[in-house]
């Protein structure tokens, strides 16, 4: 470091040899032989004895602390300071320059080369070293005043720094000139590279030449109108001239190194032209190590950059390529690329001119690298905001790169409108990259036969467009909108099995788009689920597959306000969902990939439940669900009862025996269905929530839930009598027996009018003593468990009979585990009832149903013309008992009467007293 109004240097280190320079020095002619006398600690110095040193340096080692020395330069017209070394440890160790003027500068620390100028024709120089100077650390420096600013890196020299020379303010209007040399052993090329370049309001320049003269090749001029950038050469000798005014100096600074010559080039390109291709030495064979390459590639003012890497395979300790975003070593990494590379970027810059640089230290090598690159005049890289809309254009170009970037809270984002200058077929390709690292797999692929892209986005903060063939159109052209907003607004889910999806921003994007490769079969789909979607501002959320104008169609747009809601779709196309609202609302979604909607029952119980996909939660809508059952044996019936049946419009579950031409019924919205006995344990259970397309209500509901029982005997009885009895009848029942008769009488057909009827059963009550909680029948009125349960106990007769209210009857027997079951029979007839014997809803009139003040029609018929003088059972009864009752009271009061009389004749007179 140092101390002054000088600017500030950037550290580093100088490793030169005094001697080797000096030699050099006279060779070249810039000193005479003089000049190489040296003063130790202080003395006097001129333009012809002008080198000092530190103490002790010519015998190579540190100066001592405690030391002060003191140097007085005398030079009339001026002088230029050079320090080619300059290491002090920063314990209280300094130099301090003084002119006739006052101190320029206190200077500590450790510092690069560096040069100051001074207009006096005397200039002091004072070492200071504190008490503390710290062991083992190199301290040494090495000067030299001079006429000139001139300074040579020697042979030997493998990095070195320029810069402005440091000076007061100056009101002179003299010009200057300083010259660096640069000469390398023979092989060897030169990069000098600015790390500050400013030339505002001055009229220096920066001249540099391939040789030591200027009448070398001109490699470079640079001034205010005319910006630095790096300038390299393969030869080993390179000028560099800078012209200033005191008055006005520009601020420089600057670094060259020694390259390997054969790797050390200029690279030219042509605007439009066919790639260049840059490889690694002897690729693909191994290259070598201890490799310096530097390439500096350039192409018209107009024009941008784009690389294309090929290959890069390269050694696992250190060996790197560096790809610079500008002519700079100081400018941004555009990539550093080592060891073997699967992924290969495409780089874009919005700068005419880059730099790349190749290392490989001294240790092991592989196969090496190759790259394309080539200039464009359409293209870059666009860097859009959240408030901004970029647009672009492609055309009149057969290859075209564009970069998006925005800052790290952004994302960007692609809109396209439909064209009339796009055209429907040709060449022409588009292809969205989610950053330049990714190219071997595209988000989007848009071709003129597919239509535009709408929208496209990428999650991170990089886009690449690559666009090829549009220079096959005459007027063809297509514009796009770019944009950018807040990170995480849109998501782009891709080559994953499941993920999820939250937002609330007013307009919110999400692409699910999974690898198909991963995937078992075709039947795979994706099960897309919504959850909690707001009730207040009801999002409109719009759901649709393929992303492209021509191949794209709706699956579903529909409100949100729902609790939860499903959809399976095609794994085929990506699908796009949007949501929107007027406000910024929560929401939550999710998807993952499942194999098939279709499942195997567990039977192993002999019961269990077939319930619909995520019972009791809705189930998906768009999908075609099997559930199939299979016991142990196909010949085993099946019992199903519906327990829950809810669907939506147009939904239907369908149950259907694998055997062919066997039962096959649909369910839809409504009652729950009878219950069913199946003639095998093998079937199947059918959910179609398809939708006609595009779904605009997504209403859906719980779905159903069906219960059954594979059974050991029973089935449908459909005849006009029969029998149905315990398995082996009149033994005794094994253990663990099922049975479930369900008895449909046929109806009787009477001209073109169909009456009802009724089944009887005939049941031995002394049979059913033996019921106990494990062991028992239960008879249900009607076709489903949901019917009136019998009371079977009070059946005691040996002929006790049962008729039902409709035409059918369940007739279930249950033999416990580990218990012996009693055996039954039951016999069944048909009752066929007549015209006048039907109540109006059409059930058949039982005789003992009528004006007994029970509706047991259920709409009232047995309870109607009561009134009318029909004398029913009831009514005659109740007459009867009237009567019979009205003739003993009557008897009661004669008889009373009678006795009262005779009393009252026999004892008059007492009667009389009494009376009195």
């Amino acid at each position: 470091m140092y101390r002054g109004s000088s600017p500030k240097f950037m550290m580093g280190k100088q490793h030169s040899n005094l001697i080797t320079m000096l030699q050099f020095l006279l060779l070249a002619g810039f000193v005479n032989a003089d000049f190489i006398s040296t003063t130790d600690c202080g003395g006097k110095l001129t333009s012809s004895k002008g080198v000092f040193i530190s103490p002790n340096y010519a015998a190579g080692g540190p100066y001592d602390s405690n030391t002060e020395c003191t140097w007085f330069a005398t030079i009339p017209d001026g002088m230029f300071l050079v320090f080619d070394e300059f290491y002090l440890d920063g314990s209280g160790d300094k130099i301090v320059v003084e002119d006739e003027d006052g101190i320029i500068g206190t200077y500590l620390g450790i510092q690069h080369n560096f040069i100051i100028q001074t207009l006096s024709g005397k200039l002091n120089i004072t070492f200071t070293s504190g008490n503390d100077s710290r062991s083992g650390l190199s301290r040494k420096f090495k000067g030299a005043v001079q006429e000139e600013c001139k300074t040579i890196f020697s042979l030997d020299t493998p990095f070195g720094y320029i810069s402005t020379p440091i000076l007061k303010n100056q009101n002179e209007s003299q010009s200057f000139v300083c010259t660096w040399l640069v000469s390398s052993p023979l092989k060897l090329g030169s990069i000098l590279s600015f790390d500050n370049a400013n030339f505002t309001d001055t009229a220096a320049t920066v001249m540099v030449y391939e040789g030591i003269s200027e009448g070398g090749l001109l490699l470079a001029k640079f001034s205010e109108s005319n910006p630095v950038h790096a300038v390299v050469t393969n030869t080993n000798q390179m000028l560099i001239e800078l012209t200033y005014h005191v008055a006005s100096p520009p601020v420089i600074t600057g670094l060259f190194r020694t390259t390997t010559g054969e790797c050390t080039k200029v690279v030219k390109l042509t605007t439009n032209g066919e790639p260049t291709t840059i490889s690694s030495i002897g690729y693909p064979k191994q290259y070598l190590n201890d490799l310096n390459c530097w390439w500096l590639v350039e192409a018209d003012d107009n024009c941008m950059l784009v690389v294309q890497v090929k290959d890069v395979n390269l050694s696992d300790d250190e060996d790197s390529l560096v790809f610079y975003s500008a002519a700079s070593r100081s400018s941004e990494y555009l990539a550093e690329l080592s060891g073997l590379s699967l992924e290969l970027p495409v780089l874009v810059t919005d700068s005419n001119m880059m730099l790349v640089s190749f290392t490989s230290s001294d240790m092991g090598i592989t196969g090496g690298f190759s790259f394309d690159i080539f200039a464009q005049d359409i293209g870059g890289v666009i860097r859009p905001s959240e408030s901004e809309v970029i647009n672009i254009t492609l055309q009149e170009n057969n290859r075209i790169f564009h970069l998006v970037q925005t800052d790290g809270l952004l994302q960007p984002v692609v809109t396209q409108l439909p064209q009339g200058n796009y055209p429907n077929n040709g060449n022409i390709s588009v292809k969205f990259y989610q950053d330049s690292t990714t190219t071997n797999d595209p988000l989007v692929s848009q071709t003129p036969e597919d239509g535009i892209v709408p929208v496209i986005f990428s999650n991170t903060r990089t886009m690449l467009i690559i666009a090829t063939g549009f220079d096959e159109l005459v007027n063809g052209s297509l514009t796009m909108q770019v944009t950018a907003v807040k990170s995480g607004t849109h998501l782009y889910s891709r080559n994953v099995m499941g993920a999820s999806f939250s937002g609330d921003a007013q307009e919110n994007y999400w692409i699910v788009n999974p690898k198909t490769t991963q995937v078992k079969d075709s039947t795979s789909m994706i099960e897309l689920t919504f959850q909690d979607l707001p009730v207040s501002g009801v999002p409109q959320v719009t759901i649709g597959q393929g992303l492209s104008t021509n191949t794209s169609h709706n699956i579903a747009s529909f409100s949100g306000s729902t609790k939860e809601l499903s959809l399976h779709i095609p794994l085929a196309d990506p699908v796009l969902i949007k949501f929107e609202s007027d406000e910024p609302l929560p929401f939550f979604a999710s998807y993952h990939i499942i194999d098939s909607c279709s499942e195997m029952v567990d039977s192993s119980m002999g019961y269990g439940s077939i319930t619909s996909l995520h019972f009791p939660s809705a189930y998906p809508l768009n999908s075609v669900c099997d559930q199939t059952l299979k016991a142990k044996s196909a010949n085993q019936k099946t019992y199903l009862t519906f327990d829950i049946l809810k669907l939506a419009q147009s939904h239907s579950v369908q149950i259907t025996e694998v055997a062919k031409g066997g039962f096959n019924a649909m369910y839809k919205v409504g009652d729950l269905p009878n219950d069913i006995v199946l003639s095998t344990s093998n079937f199947k259970v059918t959910l179609n929530s398809e939708m006609k397309m595009p779904i605009t209500n997504a209403a859906t509901d719980q779905g159903y839930k069906i219960d059954f029982t594979v059974l050991d005997c029973g089935g449908n009885l459909t005849a006009t009598k029969g029998k149905m009895s315990s398995p082996g009848f009149p033994k005794k029942a094994s253990a663990s027996v099922t049975c479930v008769w369900i008895v449909t009488v046929p109806l009787k057909v009477k001209g073109s009018k169909a009456l009802p009827s009724t089944a009887v059963l005939q049941i031995n009550g002394t049979q059913l003593k033996g019921q106990t909680k494990s062991n028992y029948i239960e008879i249900y009125d009607g076709p489903s468990v949901r019917s009136a349960l019998v009371n079977t106990s009070t059946m005691t007769s040996e002929k006790a009979t049962f008729e039902s209210r409709g035409q059918s009857i369940i007739v279930k027997y249950v033999n416990g585990k580990g218990q012996t079951g009693f055996p039954f029979e039951i016999s069944y007839s048909t009752h066929d009832c007549t015209a006048d014997e039907v109540c109006h809803n059409g059930i058949c009139l039982h005789d003992d149903w009528r004006c007994d003040d029970i509706d047991q029609c259920g709409d009232s018929t047995d309870e109607q013309n009561c009134d009318t003088g029909l004398v029913t059972k009831k009514t005659l009864g109740w007459s009867i008992f009237g009567g019979m009752l009205a003739t003993v009271v009557l008897i009661v009061v004669m008889t009373i009467v009678y006795i009262k009389y005779k009393q009252r004749k026999n004892n008059y007179g007492r009667l009389e007293t009494i009376n009195t």
